[in-house]
């Protein structure tokens, strides 16, 4: 959803782990700049788990 001057982004585990994985659209909207800012919004608990599986990521 965009609002004003930025775009409101939800993240979850799926959501982060398939651009880290692979070479998708989900990363390529991350990742490319946009007209406005991308203001990002995820669960407390998702760093826990890119931790519990950073090994795993970072053979991606």
């Amino acid at each position: 959803m965009q609002k004003g001057d930025q775009t409101d982004l939800v993240l979850d585990a799926n959501i982060l782990f398939a651009a880290f994985m692979r070479d998708s659209t989900t990363r390529k909207i991350l990742l490319t700049k946009t007209p406005t800012p991308l203001k990002l919004y995820a669960p407390p608990f998702l760093i826990d788990e890119v931790y519990k599986y950073k090994d795993l990521l970072a053979n991606k």
